[in-house]
């Protein structure tokens, strides 16, 4: 009898900041395609199949404030439960936005209360969570944290730096 494999629903984000860029730079479609290897590793990895059921696809700078990012649109597409959305991917932080990490960092706390897992493709953006209590046997919000945390702003602030000095 063969097990029967877990679908996972997911969304991608594909994002250029101008017209020339996806011609000379990582165009959309360069980015459809690693994410799409990102997708099946993580499939082979957690045992499940992972879907991604729909593309967001943004010609357009991220480096403006909060209300002008781009990815609100997705965050707004993954908030809603009937769409079934657990992993959201993009191509690295910067595909997602240019606006620092106070920007990256509220989006992502965004999608992780609604039970949205960000994967970027060059594995910046960690999966595990350590509780420095664990040895007591006791959680409390403050006493989990992400290893990656730190990394993944220090790489949000790069890439708004990227901006402002280009």
């Amino acid at each position: 009898m063969q097990k029967e494999i877990d679908i996972e629903y997911s969304v991608g984000t594909l994002r250029v900041s101008s017209t020339k860029q996806g011609l000379q730079g990582e165009s959309h479609e360069q980015q459809k395609e690693q994410i799409e290897r990102r997708a099946e590793q993580l499939s082979t990895l957690l045992g499940k199949k992972i879907i991604i059921k729909k593309w967001f696809k943004f010609t357009e700078s991220a480096s403006g404030s909060l209300d002008m990012q781009p990815v609100n649109e997705v965050t707004e597409y993954c908030s809603n439960p009937e769409n079934k959305v657990k992993y959201f991917f993009f191509k690295s932080i910067d595909r997602m936005t240019r606006g620092g990490s106070i920007v990256y960092g509220f989006l992502k706390q965004q999608l992780a209360k609604v039970g949205v897992q960000c994967v970027d493709v060059y594995g910046i953006v960690g999966f595990s969570e350590v509780n420095t209590l664990e040895h007591l046997g006791v959680k409390y919000p403050w006493s989990v944290f992400s290893p990656t945390w730190t990394t993944e702003m220090l790489e949000a602030e790069r890439s708004k730096g990227e901006v402002e000095t280009s």
